[in-house]
């Protein structure tokens, strides 16, 4: 974004020098935790509140810098993907496991997520309270972690998978649950 052939806007260099600085933060308070000894390996971790605040913080400028672009793409695919989990819910009878449980979960993360970012969106401008903030911090790193789970399954195919079952579409291979194939 920064590379590209054309002139950049003011606002994207302010936004790029407060997030540095709040990696330099960080970077400081690893330091200060890790005190005389550079020998150790790898680096202590930041217990607590403060890791809590700085990461959360971090977070937060980053959200707000791409709320319109992460706005647009929940317009694109949040309907279509709430959809398929309705349907693989009723399919499956309520009893979701492994992958879909874990699509599941994406969902129900991402959709408070977005319940508090819509705040932020309409109309704009308007700002969440900290709690607020730790809920979409929390959500969207638990969510994020889900996600991972579901693309991992079936060699990035799982989602595929379930949405050709749930078109009609005929298996290439079939689901696995609780180690048996249906």
């Amino acid at each position: 974004m920064v590379t590209e052939n054309q002139e950049v806007d003011s606002r994207l260099v302010d936004y790029l020098k407060s997030i540095w600085g709040n990696l330099q933060a960080l970077s400081e308070e690893f330091a200060a935790k890790r005190g005389s000894d550079m020998h150790e390996e790898g680096s202590p971790s930041i217990l607590g509140e403060m890791a809590l605040q700085l990461n959360a913080g971090l977070f937060r400028e980053i959200y707000k810098h791409s709320l319109k672009k992460q706005m647009k793409l929940k317009e694109k695919w949040w309907s279509p993907l709430v959809d398929l989990v309705k349907k693989l819910f009723i399919r499956r009878e309520r009893s979701l496991q492994g992958v879909e449980f874990n699509l599941y979960q994406v969902v129900t993360g991402l959709d408070s997520v977005f319940q508090l970012a819509c705040k932020l969106h309409c109309p704009p401008g308007q700002e969440l309270t900290d709690d607020e903030w730790k809920v979409v911090y929390y959500d969207s790193v638990w969510a994020n972690l889900k996600a991972r789970l579901v693309l991992a399954d079936q060699n990035n195919f799982g989602c595929e998978l379930l949405a050709q079952e749930l078109n009609g579409t005929p298996l290439l291979t079939p689901i696995m649950v609780l180690g048996k194939s249906i």
